[in-house]
C-alpha cells in the first residue's frame, strides 16, 4: 500500500470526515469482542440483594443477552465522582446548576421557524419526526433539585460513563436522547468545520448556495474569533432590521439555517461556551433543506464529556464554570426517577404540543417545579432503587415495535464521535458508549459486561471519527430477531451479580460519608487552586479501531 500524503493541519480542519478518511486511515475492528452481538441462550438468574453474599442465586431462565463472553478475570473496581471527592478531600464549593443560557428572541423566533418555515423539519411520513420535536424542546425551561443533581452526579463513574445503582448501572443511552430528546440516530455523520473558499463556490454544488452568506454573516459579528448567542440572535431576530423572514426564498433559508445554528450550539450538542461554532452552520444549512444528519451520538458525547470533565476535575466537580447539557440529564431524571418533580408551571404564549406529530419525554418535564430535597433527603431517595425505573416508556405501538432503526444503533457499543472544526484548528472527542453494561435498560439481560473503552480528545487524528461513524452506523435489521415487547423484563445472570458485587465496592463503602452533601472538601479550597495545574487533553487512545496507517 502506498504511503498517505498527511494535508496540513490549515487544509484538515476544513475537509470533511469523507475525504480525512482518505488520509487518516482507520477502521473499525471487526473483531467479535469488538461487536458484541444479542444472542439467546440459558444462563443461571443472579438477582442483587443484601445478604451474606450480596446476591442470590435462582433456576436457569432464558436470556437475551450480549455474546461473547466477556474474557476474564475481572479486577476492575468502581471509581464515581463520589470516590474522588472523598479520596482527594473535594467538596461542591460555589456550586450552580450552569443551564445553557437562552437569549433574548430565541423563543419567539424558535416558535416563528416551527409555525412557518417547519417543511424540511418534521417526518417524511405521517407518525414519524425529523428535528420538529427536538427544536420544541429547546423552548422549553428545565430546572432540578440541586442537592439531588449533586447527589446523582456523585455516582457517575467516568470510566464507565455510567450511574452506580445498588441495583446496578444505568446510563442516558443513545435510545433516551431519540425518545426523551427526540434527537434522530441515523443519517448521516455529523461533523464541524468551515469548508475552504472554493468548495463554497455554488457552482461546484457541493454545498447550500446560501451557506456563505451565513459564514459571511458569522465573520461580520465575530469579536475575537467569536460570536455569542445574543448577537447572533440580534442580528437574525431581534433587531428587525435585516428582515430575513419577509424576503426571498433565499433569505428565509438563511433565516431557518440561522436559528438551527443556534439550536445546535446552545441545545444539541454542547460545548465551548455560549457562542455559534462556525463549523456547525455547514450542519445548520443542510438540516435547514432536510438532509438527514445523525445528531444524537455527538449530542450525547457532548453531555458524556462534560460529566467527564465535571467528574475528574482535581480542584472540584464545581470549578468550571462552562454551560453543559444539562437539560437532557434533567429530561432523564424526569423519565427515569419517580416523581422528582412536582406541578407544571403555567406558561401563557407558549406554542402548544398539540402541534408535534411524535412528542419527545422530555415535552413532560419542561416547565416542572422540582422537589425539594435535602443533600441527605436526595442521598436516601438514589439510594432506594425503587425510585428508578429501567424502563419508563413504550416502544411499541398497537403491538408493533417501532423505532427499530434508533434501537439497533442503540445497543452497539463504541465510540460516540464529535468532530468539532473550525477555521483554524481541528479537534475529534470521542466517548465511550457501553450499552452492554445495561442490558435492562434495553429490556434484555445482563451479564458480566466488557472491560470500558478509553475516552479520545485528539486534534491530529482527526479522521478516526469517520472510523468510529461506521462502525456505530453499521447495522443489518434483517439479521436481529430480538426486539423486546414492552411486557418484557430484563434479569441479570449469577456471573454479573457475583461481579458486581465486587466491582461495586469500594463505592458502597465511601456512600455513607457523601450523604452529608459535602458542600465543603476536607483540602481548603484556596490550597486546591493553587496547588493544581490542570490539563484535560489526553493522548490518542484507539478503541474499537485498526490503525492503516499513520
Amino acid at each position: 500500500m502506498e504511503e498517505a500524503t498527511t494535508p496540513s493541519s490549515s487544509e484538515s480542519c476544513r475537509m470533511p470526515l469523507s475525504q480525512l478518511a482518505k488520509k487518516h486511515l482507520f477502521e473499525p475492528d471487526t473483531s467479535e469482542l469488538a461487536n458484541p452481538v444479542i444472542t439467546k441462550l440459558g444462563v443461571p438468574h443472579g438477582h442483587p440483594e443484601l445478604g451474606p453474599r450480596g446476591w442470590t442465586a435462582r433456576p436457569f431462565f432464558p436470556a437475551c443477552c450480549y455474546q461473547p463472553p466477556a474474557p476474564g478475570p475481572r479486577l476492575d473496581e468502581a471509581s464515581t465522582l463520589g470516590t474522588h471527592m472523598i479520596s482527594k478531600g473535594l467538596g461542591w464549593e460555589n456550586h450552580e446548576v450552569e443551564y445553557a443560557p437562552m437569549p433574548l428572541g430565541y423563543l419567539e423566533w424558535g416558535t416563528n421557524v416551527l409555525k412557518k418555515y417547519h417543511t424540511h423539519l418534521k417526518g417524511s411520513e405521517e407518525g414519524v419526526d425529523y428535528v420538529y420535536g427536538a427544536i420544541y424542546c429547546s423552548l422549553g425551561d428545565y430546572s432540578v433539585s440541586p442537592s439531588l443533581l449533586r447527589s446523582l452526579l456523585e455516582r457517575w463513574d467516568p470510566n464507565t460513563n455510567t450511574f452506580l445503582f445498588s441495583s446496578g448501572e444505568r446510563i442516558v443511552t443513545l435510545l433516551d436522547m431519540h425518545q426523551i430528546a427526540g434527537l434522530p440516530l441515523d443519517g448521516e455523520p455529523y461533523e464541524e468545520y468551515v469548508p475552504l473558499a472554493d468548495e463554497l463556490d455554488p457552482s461546484t454544488l457541493l454545498y447550500p448556495n446560501f451557506l456563505p452568506r451565513l459564514l459571511e454573516i458569522w465573520t461580520k459579528l465575530a469579536v475575537g474569533g467569536k460570536v455569542g448567542f445574543k448577537e447572533w440572535c440580534d442580528f437574525f431576530h431581534n433587531s428587525g432590521v435585516n428582515s430575513f423572514a419577509t424576503k426571498s426564498l433565499e433569505d428565509q433559508r438563511v433565516y431557518t439555517a440561522a436559528f438551527l445554528a443556534i439550536w445546535l450550539c446552545r441545545y444539541v450538542v454542547v460545548g465551548g461556551g455560549p457562542y455559534i461554532r462556525p463549523g456547525a452552520l455547514v450542519m445548520a444549512a443542510w438540516i435547514s433543506l432536510g438532509r438527514r444528519i445523525s445528531l444524537g451520538p455527538p449530542a450525547l458525547c457532548s453531555l458524556y464529556y462534560s460529566l467527564r470533565r465535571i467528574c475528574t476535575h482535581p480542584i472540584g466537580p464545581s470549578f468550571i464554570h462552562r454551560i453543559w447539557p444539562f437539560h437532557y440529564l434533567a429530561g432523564w431524571m424526569g423519565v427515569y426517577l419517580k416523581k422528582p418533580y412536582g406541578n407544571t408551571t403555567k406558561t401563557p404564549n407558549f406554542p402548544s404540543s398539540r402541534i408535534l406529530a411524535v412528542q419527545p419525554n422530555m415535552v413532560n418535564t419542561m416547565f416542572k417545579t422540582p422537589r425539594h430535597f435535602t443533600p441527605k433527603e436526595a442521598h436516601a431517595f438514589l439510594d432506594d432503587s425503587k425510585n428508578i425505573v429501567w424502563n419508563p416508556y413504550s416502544l411499541t405501538m398497537e403491538g408493533v415495535f417501532k423505532p427499530k432503526r434508533a434501537f439497533l444503533i442503540s445497543i452497539r457499543r463504541g465510540m460516540l464521535p464529535w468532530r468539532r472544526g473550525t477555521i483554524t484548528a481541528d479537534v475529534c472527542i470521542a466517548e465511550p458508549y457501553h450499552p452492554d453494561r445495561v442490558a435492562r435498560q434495553f429490556r434484555l439481560d445482563q451479564v458480566v459486561p466488557f472491560s470500558p473503552l478509553a475516552s479520545l480528545y485528539t486534534q491530529d487524528e482527526i479522521g478516526i471519527a469517520y472510523a468510529f461513524w461506521s462502525h456505530l452506523l453499521s447495522f443489518a435489521p434483517e439479521e436481529f430477531h430480538y426486539f423486546p415487547d414492552d411486557d418484557r423484563v430484563g434479569n441479570s445472570s449469577v456471573a454479573w451479580a457475583n461481579w458486581w458485587k465486587k466491582f461495586l465496592k469500594p463505592f458502597a463503602d465511601i456512600l455513607g460519608q457523601l450523604c452529608n452533601g459535602n458542600m465543603t472538601g476536607k483540602t481548603p479550597y484556596d490550597v486546591r487552586i493553587i496547588s493544581v495545574h490542570y490539563n484535560t487533553i489526553s493522548s490518542l487512545a484507539h478503541c474499537l479501531i485498526k490503525i492503516l496507517w499513520r
